[in-house]
């Protein structure tokens, strides 16, 4: 993957990331993943990681906890939200947890496209991820 994404994280390699969680990624290949990385714009990632009550949206807050990201994302043309998940944790992952989800995509623009997927990593145990992936157009 030659697309340089800026991280505003601990530093990720989204080639070996995608590629462990490509076969578990519900409603979204592997293919569609590289198409948005190769969009044109620049391409910003957001990581959150969370675990116990309020897991969801408790990852969700810690990927986009500056003012800088909120702003970045809000000028998005496309948005990748991927919540990852193990199918081994004690609690599965509900639909209410996934509400916050919801309400931050339903928060974009009608100009900006937004793909959501559902991804599991048997290493998180009870955690939850959230990566949020931006690409923002010149």
């Amino acid at each position: 993957m030659e697309t340089t994404i800026i991280q505003h994280h601990k530093s990720v390699d989204f080639e070996s990331l995608f590629e462990k969680i490509r076969s578990q990624c519900r409603g979204l290949d592997y293919q569609d993943c590289l198409t948005f990385l190769h969009a044109d714009g620049e391409k910003h990632s957001f990581i959150g990681e969370a675990e116990c009550k309020g897991r969801v949206e408790n990852a969700l807050r810690n990927a986009i906890a500056s003012d800088e990201s909120v702003e970045i994302i809000n000028r998005a043309s496309n948005v990748m939200v991927t919540v990852i998940r193990s199918c081994d944790a004690d609690c599965p992952l509900t639909m209410e947890e996934m509400q916050c989800i919801n309400e931050f995509i339903t928060g974009f623009s009608d100009n900006c496209d937004v793909v959501l997927r559902l991804a599991e990593d048997s290493t998180l145990g009870n955690a939850v991820k959230v990566v949020v992936l931006a690409n923002v157009n010149p």
